[in-house]
């Protein structure tokens, strides 16, 4: 079920296009990078590199280097439209 405010939707299973619980790591070398890891991966799949993304400078007021708590993401299709995903956090 997704709430949008007052209203209620529920959404069946084959919406669901993938789901993970994931956490926020930033680096500070060289530059600021971010990224959502898996909590759990392949063990076999070690270069995360490429899900790192540069920090703007506008950004970085918004971001603390202090520990994150991991978050369940979802990404569904969007019921009634046609190649519309909607993430849920």
């Amino acid at each position: 079920m997704v709430v949008f405010g007052d209203l209620e939707q529920l959404n069946s299973f084959p919406t669901i296009a993938v789901w993970s619980a994931v956490k926020f790591v930033i680096h500070d070398r060289p530059k600021p990078t971010y990224a959502f890891l898996p909590l759990i991966t392949d063990p076999d799949n070690v270069d995360k590199q490429t899900l790192f993304r540069s920090l703007d400078n506008n950004e970085k007021k918004y971001i603390t280097t202090e520990a994150h708590s991991p978050i369940f993401a979802v990404v569904m299709r969007k019921i009634g439209v046609n190649k519309q995903l909607e993430c849920h956090g």
